[in-house]
């Protein structure tokens, strides 16, 4: 008699689907923010505020001041302990304070994500844009997999900018902060980090700035 023959596969990371940029704006528990450009009335709600900010490769835990910069009254809401932090975390412990590692990050033209399909590398892979019939997707590509993490079918000039790369929740994967947006006159400000098998999340979303 034949012994059973049992055929081992490796257990595949399910993945999940991409964001819907014609959806926006996507719920998310977390917000993130940049202690830059222009801000409004509603972002006074921002003050007090506890926050982990990334101050060189440095996440640290903080508070936020919401301060006028002219004459105009055009207010800046930025982390106490260092003003001039990448980026800002509020809401649900997404990130904990401590040092990272971060990428080295190798853009074609500036920091866009060129809307031709070619592509910008990253530390341990690689963030194309792709145009799909009248939008496009974002796909992040390494050894393991290659993931969707946005999609638009109505493109109206929106764009991807990457802000910063590194293992932000020290899983050992790389996370990436981004924007992105179908549309040119808003873009909200991305926090996606990995799971233990290296799958992008959608973790954080800023409000849309823009004109």
């Amino acid at each position: 008699m034949m012994a059973p023959f049992i055929l081992l596969l490796p257990l595949v990371a399910a993945l999940p689907p991409p964001v819907d940029l014609d959806s926006e704006p996507a719920p998310s528990t977390s917000t993130i923010s940049q202690p830059v450009g222009r801000f409004d009335a509603a972002d006074v709600d921002k003050a007090g505020a506890a926050v982990v900010a990334l101050c060189g490769d440095t996440l640290v835990a903080t508070t936020v001041r919401v301060r006028k910069t002219d004459q105009d009254g055009e207010l800046v809401a930025e982390p106490i302990s260092c003003p001039t932090a990448t980026f800002f975390v509020a809401g649900a412990r997404v990130l904990t304070p401590g040092k990272v590692k971060l990428a080295r990050v190798v853009m074609n033209e500036g920091q866009q994500v060129p809307r031709d399909g070619s592509v910008m590398a990253l530390a341990a892979g690689k963030l194309r844009r792709t145009v799909v019939g009248a939008g496009f997707v974002v796909t992040w590509e390494n050894k393991q997999r290659v993931q969707t993490l946005l999609k638009t079918t109505n493109d109206d000039d929106g764009g991807v900018n990457v802000i910063a790369v590194g293992d932000f929740n020290r899983d050992g994967h790389d996370d990436i902060v981004m924007t992105a947006s179908r549309k040119y006159s808003a873009s909200y400000l991305r926090l996606f980090l990995s799971d233990a098998d290296g799958v992008l999340h959608q973790q954080a979303v800023g409000r849309p700035t823009g004109c």
